[in-house]
């Protein structure tokens, strides 16, 4: 089966598009879409009989309109995307003199000669009356890149910030050069953003300067990151050793009571078992708002300690110690 050639009909205000696939099965879906809003741009649909598809439009087309058509589904199987020209051309055959002696037939009219009469010549002649669109189409049918811009939200350094990246570009054999909001062209594919807003970038192909496109695309920034709260005010620790082995001095201020733990460690022999459960060791406060205890570790090395609030249990503070 062939590709979608968009064949006739792109004109300003046409409501109807032929399009032609090569050795289509009768019955094959074509559809036809404006290229620049890609799959949000459905401008109609029809089926093939004897390799073409007449697709009737619910609304006309524009000049300077870029449309593509598709054999089965969005992006399979086309040719490529044509403009929409001003206007289509037809053939007379009538036409009047451009020059009478090498004056301007208007100059020569405006010195009050007689005018002369029209002549035959329809390989020359053209008005805008009526279709004659394979004059245009040499002209117009033509591939044209595209691309999709692609909005990345995410937060650096926690200000929330947007990337657009230009992905997905095609039919620019040379390679492109990029330019977001009207610099100068360069190689980066993508620009950051800090501010809501519409923006623009325009692609064109490093060899062909009329091989472009433009976009506008809006950003719409994250909510900034809410900071993390703790209970928890201040963690202190102090790794000693002692005849009973390495001990880990442990200390927190916060309003609510504590719990420690070591992570690898399931219990400690020093501490009562109603003082302990699931590694988890009760504080002991030596005065309103301060915590502390001592844990004896099974041997030297590196641990990771814990605090957390017993009451909230998700309210912890993690830090690396070693005895």
């Amino acid at each position: 089966m062939g590709l979608a050639i968009i064949e006739s009909g792109f004109y300003d205000l046409s409501e109807q598009v032929t399009v032609l696939v090569d050795e289509a099965p009768n019955g094959t879906n074509v559809l036809l879409y404006d290229d620049v809003a890609k799959e949000e741009g459905l401008l109609g649909q029809s089926t093939t009989t004897l390799g073409k598809a007449t697709i009737t439009l619910a609304t006309p087309l524009e000049a300077g309109q870029r449309i593509i058509a598709y054999v089965g589904a969005f992006g399979e199987k086309t040719y490529g995307a044509v403009n929409v020209a001003e206007g289509i051309l037809e053939r007379t055959g009538w036409k009047v003199p451009a020059t009478v002696d090498g004056v301007p037939y208007d100059e020569y009219l405006a010195e009050g000669n007689a005018p002369i009469a029209s002549t035959y010549d329809p390989d020359g002649c053209y008005n805008r009356a009526q279709a004659y669109e394979t004059d245009i189409e040499s002209l117009v049918h033509q591939k044209n890149l595209s691309f999709v811009v692609e909005i990345q939200n995410t937060a650096v350094a926690g200000v929330p910030t947007a990337i657009a990246v230009v992905k997905e570009v095609i039919d620019a054999p040379n390679g492109v050069l990029y330019s977001f909001d009207g610099a100068t062209p360069d190689n980066a594919n993508s620009k950051s953003y800090t501010a809501n807003g519409t923006y623009s970038v325009q692609v064109t192909d490093v060899a062909d300067a009329d091989n472009t496109a433009e976009v506008s695309f809006d950003v719409s920034l994250l909510a900034a990151p809410t900071p993390p709260t703790s209970a928890i005010d201040l963690v202190y620790f102090d790794p000693q050793n002692t005849p009973q082995g390495p001990v880990l001095l442990l200390w927190a201020k916060a309003d609510l009571e504590v719990e420690f733990s070591v992570d690898g460690i399931s219990s400690f022999a020093s501490i009562p078992p109603g003082e302990q459960s699931g590694g988890w060791v009760k504080a002991q406060t030596y005065r309103p708002g301060f915590w502390s205890r001592g844990l004896i570790l099974p041997g030297t090395g590196n641990y990771t300690a814990r605090v957390r609030i017993k009451t909230d249990t998700a309210d912890q503070k993690v830090f690396d110690v070693y005895v």
